[in-house]
């Protein structure tokens, strides 16, 4: 099985990758030309660079891959220009689902890593409770609005 992990330079998408490869996967990291890898010098990790802010580059990027699955953990969570947020969290996450498909690309899976942020503050208070599928969310940030607007597109 064939795994391409976005992200895979941050902190969960690093722990993604060690996953994988414990269990087996061939494991793809997505990364971009400033991306540090620190976190990944495992020899069994392929890498592929990837232009989440374009959809045409992506296509070429990952038009004759055949990946089985895709963990979409790339994002940022503080900018200094709130349109960031947006542009990349929001607009990098569409370009992504748009090439996998303009590619044809059979995907068993496509996870997308999205944070509790959507939700905002309505679990914040004592006593805490469960958040569950079914609350509404109330993102109160710019980040968890971008990551609510890319969960569902």
């Amino acid at each position: 099985m064939k795994i391409l992990i976005t992200g895979a330079s941050g902190f969960i998408g690093s722990f993604i990758v060690e996953e994988a490869l414990r269990r087996g996967f061939e494991t793809w990291a997505a990364i971009r030309k400033s991306s540090s890898k620190e976190w990944l010098q495992d020899e069994r990790i392929r890498f592929i660079e990837l232009n989440l802010s374009s959809k045409a580059q992506l296509v070429e990027q990952l038009r004759g891959q055949d990946f089985d699955y895709v963990v979409h953990a790339a994002g940022v969570t503080k900018c200094l220009n709130k349109a960031d947020f947006h542009r990349i969290n929001t607009e990098g996450t569409k370009n992504l689902v748009d090439a996998l498909l303009e590619t044809g690309m059979p995907l068993k899976r496509f996870v997308f890593v999205s944070s509790l942020s959507i939700f905002g503050a309505i679990k914040e208070q004592q006593p805490y409770e469960e958040i569950r599928e079914t609350d509404t969310p109330q993102p109160n940030t710019e980040y968890g609005r971008s990551k609510l607007e890319a969960e569902r597109y």
